[in-house]
Parts: structure tokens; sequence; C-alpha cells
């Protein structure tokens, strides 16, 4: 329900409660202070935005963002090789790749790219609008990815 507004399941609204966990990847990369405006940097070390030169969101981002929210969320005290939760029984690896999916084989649907342009325009808010276009992040090859994600998904998941 986190990804739906108001917490209420619906399909048509999926990441329609974007600002929840934009928030949450802000934070998780930019330091608990970049989430007041303006806020300026006090010293320490680098946010991990800067260190690794982010500039806007990507599919694998917001699923971790969305998986790892889930998880701050849930009653799991950590995260098991298995990928499910020990208390929850939330298939964590699943619901990852799930979101991540979502956001490679729907990138250039455009309630999607609002979703994404929101999120970038709110996290990278100091970054340069041209550099955060969202379609730098991921490449427009026109091609149906689908099949190709079944399969490296289907050799993820073997033992071999």
């Amino acid at each position: 329900p986190i990804i739906y507004p108001n917490l209420k399941v619906n399909a048509k609204k999926v990441f329609g409660n974007w600002l929840v966990i934009a928030k949450f990847i802000k934070v998780a990369i930019g330091g608990k202070m970049s989430i007041y405006s303006k806020s300026g940097r006090s010293g320490g070390p680098n946010p991990y935005s800067k260190l690794w030169k982010l500039k806007g969101c990507t599919p694998g981002l917001i699923a971790c963002g969305v998986t790892a929210l889930i998880f701050i969320l849930s009653p799991d005290q950590q995260f098991l090789g298995s990928g499910i939760g020990t208390m929850s029984s939330i298939p964590y690896s699943t619901v990852f790749r799930t979101v991540k999916r979502f956001f490679i084989t729907q990138w250039n649907h455009a309630r999607v790219q609002d979703i994404v342009k929101n999120m970038n325009n709110y996290i990278f808010e100091d970054v340069d609008k041209t550099s955060r276009d969202i379609s730098h992040n991921v490449d427009d090859t026109g091609e149906d990815l689908s099949d190709s994600l079944d399969q490296v998904m289907a050799c993820l998941d073997d033992d071999d």
C-alpha cells in the first residue's frame, strides 16, 4: 500500500505516492538534512549522491528505495540471504525485481515519466535540470525488453 496514494490500492494510481518514496531515497543518498530545503552542507563526508555522481533516478534506485522502505516499515529485523522476511514473510527480492521490472518496461509511459520527473525534481533539486533529464537515465532503444528480462531473471534464480 505504500506505493499508492492514501494507502489505498488502486492499480491506476500505482506509485502515485511518489513523494514518500522520493523523501526516503533523498535521505538515503543525501543524508538526513537533505530533506530540508536549502539546508546547505555543514561539513562532514560527502553524501552518496555526490560520491556516486547521481543525477537522476533509475529503475534500480527506485526499486531499492521501495524495497528498503517496505523493510523498514515491516517487523523484520534483517535481510536474509533467502530474500524473504522471517517475521513478515515479505518476499523482498521479488518486490525489488518486480518494481525494477515495472519501471524498466514502462519507462516511456507518460504516467511513469511524470512520476520519475517529479521524483528527480524533488531528490535532485540541486542538480542542473538538463543533467537530470529522465531520457538520459534509461536507454530508449524502442525494444520490448520483457522477453530479455524474463530470461535474465530466470538465470539469476538458477543455482548453477
